[in-house]
Protein backbone atom coordinates (compact mmCIF):
# COMPACT_ATOMS: atom_id res chain seq x y z
CA UNK A 1 0.00 0.00 0.00
CA UNK A 2 2.25 2.74 -1.30
CA UNK A 3 3.01 5.33 -3.90
CA UNK A 4 6.78 5.50 -4.45
CA UNK A 5 8.30 7.79 -7.09
CA UNK A 6 11.90 8.13 -8.28
CA UNK A 7 13.66 10.24 -10.90
CA UNK A 8 17.23 9.22 -11.81
CA UNK A 9 19.45 11.79 -13.50
CA UNK A 10 23.21 11.97 -14.10
CA UNK A 11 23.77 13.99 -10.92
CA UNK A 12 21.08 13.04 -8.39
CA UNK A 13 18.13 10.80 -7.55
CA UNK A 14 14.87 12.20 -6.16
CA UNK A 15 12.66 9.77 -4.22
CA UNK A 16 9.15 10.54 -2.95
CA UNK A 17 6.99 8.22 -0.84
CA UNK A 18 3.77 8.21 1.17
CA UNK A 19 3.19 7.18 4.79
CA UNK A 20 0.19 4.85 4.39
CA UNK A 21 -0.43 1.32 5.68
CA UNK A 22 -3.39 -1.04 5.96
CA UNK A 23 -4.46 -3.08 9.01
CA UNK A 24 -6.23 -6.44 9.16
CA UNK A 25 -6.57 -6.85 5.38
CA UNK A 26 -6.04 -10.63 5.57
CA UNK A 27 -8.74 -10.84 8.28
CA UNK A 28 -11.31 -9.20 6.01
CA UNK A 29 -11.40 -5.92 7.96
CA UNK A 30 -9.47 -3.56 5.73
CA UNK A 31 -8.74 -0.45 7.81
CA UNK A 32 -6.27 2.42 7.57
CA UNK A 33 -3.39 1.70 9.92
CA UNK A 34 -0.49 4.13 10.12
CA UNK A 35 -0.40 7.30 8.03
CA UNK A 36 3.06 8.39 9.19
CA UNK A 37 4.99 5.30 8.12
CA UNK A 38 8.53 5.93 6.86
CA UNK A 39 9.31 4.23 3.53
CA UNK A 40 12.47 6.09 2.48
CA UNK A 41 15.70 5.77 4.49
CA UNK A 42 19.24 7.11 4.22
CA UNK A 43 22.61 6.81 5.91
CA UNK A 44 22.91 10.62 5.53
CA UNK A 45 26.06 10.12 3.44
CA UNK A 46 25.79 8.32 0.11
CA UNK A 47 22.92 5.80 0.26
CA UNK A 48 19.13 5.80 0.16
CA UNK A 49 16.70 2.88 0.40
CA UNK A 50 13.00 2.98 -0.47
CA UNK A 51 10.47 0.17 -0.10
CA UNK A 52 6.95 -0.62 -1.28
CA UNK A 53 4.57 -3.53 -0.72
CA UNK A 54 4.51 -5.46 2.55
CA UNK A 55 5.53 -3.35 5.56
CA UNK A 56 6.44 -6.38 7.69
CA UNK A 57 8.35 -9.50 6.70
CA UNK A 58 7.21 -13.10 7.06
CA UNK A 59 8.62 -13.17 10.61
CA UNK A 60 6.51 -10.12 11.60
CA UNK A 61 9.52 -7.79 11.73
CA UNK A 62 8.95 -4.34 10.28
CA UNK A 63 10.82 -3.53 7.08
CA UNK A 64 11.68 -0.15 8.59
CA UNK A 65 13.57 -1.72 11.51
CA UNK A 66 15.40 -4.13 9.18
CA UNK A 67 16.50 -1.30 6.87
CA UNK A 68 17.53 1.05 9.69
CA UNK A 69 19.71 -1.63 11.28
CA UNK A 70 21.12 -2.62 7.89
CA UNK A 71 22.20 0.96 7.13
CA UNK A 72 24.39 1.05 10.25
CA UNK A 73 26.47 -1.90 9.05
CA UNK A 74 27.25 -1.07 5.42
CA UNK A 75 30.87 -0.74 4.37
CA UNK A 76 31.59 2.80 3.09
CA UNK A 77 33.33 1.31 0.04
CA UNK A 78 30.67 -1.29 -0.89
CA UNK A 79 29.34 -1.20 -4.47
CA UNK A 80 25.66 -0.24 -4.68
CA UNK A 81 24.73 -3.50 -6.40
CA UNK A 82 26.44 -5.45 -3.60
CA UNK A 83 24.47 -3.44 -1.04
CA UNK A 84 21.25 -4.42 -2.85
CA UNK A 85 22.33 -8.08 -2.88
CA UNK A 86 23.07 -8.00 0.87
CA UNK A 87 19.73 -6.40 1.70
CA UNK A 88 17.98 -8.94 -0.52
CA UNK A 89 19.20 -11.67 1.83
CA UNK A 90 17.83 -9.94 4.94
CA UNK A 91 14.26 -9.20 3.78
CA UNK A 92 11.68 -11.95 3.35
CA UNK A 93 8.29 -10.69 2.19
CA UNK A 94 5.48 -12.13 0.10
CA UNK A 95 5.11 -9.17 -2.23
CA UNK A 96 6.83 -5.84 -2.75
CA UNK A 97 10.17 -4.35 -3.60
CA UNK A 98 13.10 -2.19 -2.52
CA UNK A 99 15.18 0.47 -4.20
CA UNK A 100 18.84 0.89 -3.28
CA UNK A 101 20.36 4.14 -4.54
CA UNK A 102 23.70 5.78 -3.99
CA UNK A 103 27.13 6.88 -5.09
CA UNK A 104 30.15 4.62 -5.19
CA UNK A 105 33.59 5.87 -4.13
CA UNK A 106 34.66 8.94 -6.13
CA UNK A 107 31.86 8.34 -8.68
CA UNK A 108 30.00 11.30 -10.14
CA UNK A 109 27.06 9.21 -11.33
CA UNK A 110 24.54 7.67 -8.85
CA UNK A 111 23.32 4.09 -9.18
CA UNK A 112 19.79 2.84 -8.60
CA UNK A 113 18.88 -0.85 -8.23
CA UNK A 114 15.58 -2.57 -7.55
CA UNK A 115 14.84 -5.96 -5.97
CA UNK A 116 11.31 -7.36 -6.40
CA UNK A 117 9.51 -10.06 -4.37
CA UNK A 118 6.54 -11.80 -6.01
CA UNK A 119 4.85 -15.19 -6.32
CA UNK A 120 7.50 -16.07 -8.91
CA UNK A 121 10.30 -15.57 -6.37
CA UNK A 122 12.85 -12.88 -5.61
CA UNK A 123 14.61 -11.06 -8.41
CA UNK A 124 18.28 -10.21 -8.58
CA UNK A 125 19.09 -6.47 -8.39
CA UNK A 126 17.78 -4.74 -11.53
CA UNK A 127 19.52 -1.56 -12.64
CA UNK A 128 17.22 1.42 -13.21
CA UNK A 129 19.27 4.07 -14.98
CA UNK A 130 18.55 7.61 -16.13
CA UNK A 131 14.75 7.31 -15.84
CA UNK A 132 12.54 10.40 -15.99
CA UNK A 133 10.02 8.83 -13.60
CA UNK A 134 9.71 5.42 -11.95
CA UNK A 135 6.41 4.63 -10.21
CA UNK A 136 5.80 1.73 -7.82
CA UNK A 137 3.12 0.66 -5.36
CA UNK A 138 -0.67 0.38 -5.38
CA UNK A 139 -1.05 4.11 -5.91
CA UNK A 140 0.21 3.93 -9.49
CA UNK A 141 -3.23 2.73 -10.61
CA UNK A 142 -4.38 6.34 -10.20
CA UNK A 143 -1.80 7.75 -12.63
CA UNK A 144 -1.75 7.83 -16.45
CA UNK A 145 0.24 5.07 -18.11
CA UNK A 146 3.12 7.30 -19.20
CA UNK A 147 4.97 10.15 -17.51
CA UNK A 148 7.75 12.38 -18.72
CA UNK A 149 9.47 14.81 -16.38
CA UNK A 150 11.15 16.66 -19.25
CA UNK A 151 13.51 18.39 -16.81
CA UNK A 152 16.62 17.72 -14.78
CA UNK A 153 16.82 20.73 -12.48
CA UNK A 154 16.72 19.58 -8.85
CA UNK A 155 13.86 21.81 -7.69
CA UNK A 156 11.86 21.29 -10.88
CA UNK A 157 12.10 17.50 -10.57
CA UNK A 158 11.03 17.65 -6.92
CA UNK A 159 8.13 19.92 -7.86
CA UNK A 160 7.20 17.54 -10.68
CA UNK A 161 7.03 14.71 -8.12
CA UNK A 162 4.66 16.85 -6.07
CA UNK A 163 2.36 17.30 -9.09
CA UNK A 164 2.40 13.58 -9.93
CA UNK A 165 1.70 12.67 -6.30
CA UNK A 166 -1.17 15.18 -6.04
CA UNK A 167 -2.66 13.91 -9.33
CA UNK A 168 -2.72 10.34 -8.02
CA UNK A 169 -4.18 11.52 -4.71
CA UNK A 170 -6.98 13.44 -6.42
CA UNK A 171 -7.79 10.53 -8.75
CA UNK A 172 -7.96 8.22 -5.76
CA UNK A 173 -10.39 10.58 -3.99
CA UNK A 174 -12.67 10.65 -7.05
CA UNK A 175 -12.70 6.89 -7.50
CA UNK A 176 -14.85 4.39 -5.64
CA UNK A 177 -11.80 2.25 -4.92
CA UNK A 178 -10.63 1.64 -1.35
CA UNK A 179 -7.85 3.99 -0.26
CA UNK A 180 -4.43 2.46 -0.93
CA UNK A 181 -1.96 5.30 -0.40
CA UNK A 182 -1.65 8.71 1.22
CA UNK A 183 -0.79 10.01 4.67
CA UNK A 184 2.42 11.93 5.28
CA UNK A 185 4.49 12.41 2.13
CA UNK A 186 8.28 12.48 2.52
CA UNK A 187 10.88 13.26 -0.14
CA UNK A 188 14.65 12.72 -0.35
CA UNK A 189 17.13 14.21 -2.83
CA UNK A 190 20.27 12.07 -3.12
CA UNK A 191 23.12 14.01 -4.70
CA UNK A 192 26.66 14.42 -3.45
CA UNK A 193 24.92 14.74 -0.11
CA UNK A 194 21.53 13.57 1.17
CA UNK A 195 18.91 16.30 1.55
CA UNK A 196 15.45 15.74 2.99
CA UNK A 197 13.17 18.09 1.05
CA UNK A 198 10.22 16.79 3.11
CA UNK A 199 11.15 15.03 6.35
CA UNK A 200 9.52 11.78 7.56
CA UNK A 201 7.35 12.26 10.63
CA UNK A 202 6.38 10.30 13.72
CA UNK A 203 3.99 12.90 15.12
CA UNK A 204 0.70 12.04 16.79
CA UNK A 205 -1.47 9.02 16.04
CA UNK A 206 -1.72 9.93 12.37
CA UNK A 207 -5.33 11.14 12.57
CA UNK A 208 -4.56 14.53 11.00
CA UNK A 209 -3.28 12.96 7.77
CA UNK A 210 -6.42 10.82 7.49
CA UNK A 211 -8.67 13.88 7.75
CA UNK A 212 -6.47 15.98 5.47
CA UNK A 213 -6.72 13.31 2.77
CA UNK A 214 -10.51 13.39 3.05
CA UNK A 215 -10.71 17.18 3.14
CA UNK A 216 -12.41 17.06 6.56
CA UNK A 217 -11.88 19.99 8.95
CA UNK A 218 -11.81 19.37 12.69
CA UNK A 219 -14.49 21.20 14.68
CA UNK A 220 -15.08 21.56 18.40
CA UNK A 221 -15.80 18.25 20.11
CA UNK A 222 -18.37 17.84 22.91
CA UNK A 223 -17.02 18.42 26.40
CA UNK A 224 -16.77 15.15 28.29
CA UNK A 225 -15.47 16.63 31.52
CA UNK A 226 -12.03 16.46 33.06
CA UNK A 227 -11.31 12.79 32.37
CA UNK A 228 -8.97 13.59 29.50
CA UNK A 229 -8.94 13.08 25.71
CA UNK A 230 -8.66 9.29 25.89
CA UNK A 231 -11.88 9.09 27.93
CA UNK A 232 -13.47 11.53 25.48
CA UNK A 233 -12.61 9.22 22.59
CA UNK A 234 -14.14 6.25 24.40
CA UNK A 235 -17.34 8.24 24.91
CA UNK A 236 -17.37 9.31 21.26
CA UNK A 237 -16.90 5.71 20.15
CA UNK A 238 -19.73 4.52 22.40
CA UNK A 239 -22.06 7.16 20.95
CA UNK A 240 -21.10 6.20 17.40
CA UNK A 241 -21.82 2.52 18.06
CA UNK A 242 -25.21 3.40 19.53
CA UNK A 243 -25.97 5.51 16.46
CA UNK A 244 -25.01 2.59 14.20
CA UNK A 245 -27.32 0.29 16.16
CA UNK A 246 -30.24 2.70 15.77
CA UNK A 247 -29.67 3.62 12.14
CA UNK A 248 -28.37 0.37 10.70
CA UNK A 249 -29.68 -2.31 12.98
CA UNK A 250 -26.22 -3.65 13.82
CA UNK A 251 -24.61 -4.03 17.21
CA UNK A 252 -20.98 -3.79 16.11
CA UNK A 253 -19.29 -1.52 13.60
CA UNK A 254 -17.74 -4.42 11.70
CA UNK A 255 -21.14 -6.13 11.29
CA UNK A 256 -23.20 -3.96 8.94
CA UNK A 257 -26.25 -6.15 8.46
CA UNK A 258 -28.13 -5.26 5.25
CA UNK A 259 -25.93 -2.26 4.50
CA UNK A 260 -23.69 -4.11 2.07
CA UNK A 261 -26.49 -4.90 -0.37
CA UNK A 262 -27.66 -1.27 -0.53
CA UNK A 263 -24.15 0.13 -0.81
CA UNK A 264 -23.07 -2.34 -3.47
CA UNK A 265 -25.79 -1.15 -5.85
CA UNK A 266 -24.27 2.34 -5.70
CA UNK A 267 -20.69 1.11 -5.86
CA UNK A 268 -20.02 2.51 -2.40
CA UNK A 269 -19.63 -0.55 -0.19
CA UNK A 270 -15.84 -0.96 -0.22
CA UNK A 271 -14.99 2.69 0.50
CA UNK A 272 -17.59 3.09 3.28
CA UNK A 273 -16.63 -0.19 4.92
CA UNK A 274 -12.96 0.82 4.78
CA UNK A 275 -13.74 4.16 6.43
CA UNK A 276 -15.86 2.50 9.13
CA UNK A 277 -13.18 -0.09 9.84
CA UNK A 278 -10.69 2.79 9.98
CA UNK A 279 -12.74 4.40 12.76
CA UNK A 280 -12.44 1.14 14.70
CA UNK A 281 -8.69 1.03 14.04
CA UNK A 282 -8.31 4.66 15.16
CA UNK A 283 -10.14 3.90 18.39
CA UNK A 284 -8.09 0.74 19.02
CA UNK A 285 -4.87 2.71 18.42
CA UNK A 286 -5.83 5.37 20.97
CA UNK A 287 -7.31 2.93 23.49
CA UNK A 288 -4.10 0.92 23.81
CA UNK A 289 -1.95 4.04 24.38
CA UNK A 290 -0.94 5.39 27.75
CA UNK A 291 -3.21 8.38 28.55
CA UNK A 292 -0.51 11.08 28.04
CA UNK A 293 0.08 9.83 24.47
CA UNK A 294 -3.46 10.77 23.40
CA UNK A 295 -3.82 14.52 22.90
CA UNK A 296 -6.80 16.85 22.85
CA UNK A 297 -6.15 17.30 19.12
CA UNK A 298 -6.49 13.52 18.64
CA UNK A 299 -9.91 13.63 20.36
CA UNK A 300 -11.04 16.61 18.25
CA UNK A 301 -9.94 14.91 15.03
CA UNK A 302 -11.60 11.63 16.01
CA UNK A 303 -14.88 13.47 16.69
CA UNK A 304 -14.66 15.17 13.28
CA UNK A 305 -13.96 11.84 11.57
CA UNK A 306 -16.95 10.13 13.23
CA UNK A 307 -19.24 13.02 12.27
CA UNK A 308 -18.02 12.83 8.67
CA UNK A 309 -18.57 9.05 8.71
CA UNK A 310 -22.14 9.46 9.98
CA UNK A 311 -22.83 11.81 7.06
CA UNK A 312 -21.36 9.35 4.53
CA UNK A 313 -23.37 6.43 5.89
CA UNK A 314 -26.59 8.46 6.06
CA UNK A 315 -26.17 9.66 2.47
CA UNK A 316 -25.38 6.17 1.19
CA UNK A 317 -28.39 4.66 2.95
CA UNK A 318 -30.86 7.02 1.25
Amino acid sequence: MTLLLATHSPSEIVITGDGFSIKNEKEGRRAIGRTTLQKIFTDDKRLAIGHYGDNVDLEKTSIASIVKQFLTRISPTAAIRDVALDLRQKIHIAEGGIWVAGFESDAEYPWLYEVVWSKKGTSKPIELSNCALIVRGSGRQFLPAEHQAGMRDLEKVATYHDRVYDTALENQRRSNEPKCFGGHKHQLVLGRECIWRILPTERGLGFKEILDDLGVAATAAPDYGADGPQAAMRAQWCEFRQWCSQQLGCKRTHNYGGMEKRFSKKGLWKPVKTYADTALAMFDEADKCEPPEVTREDALLFAAYLQWLREQISAAMQ
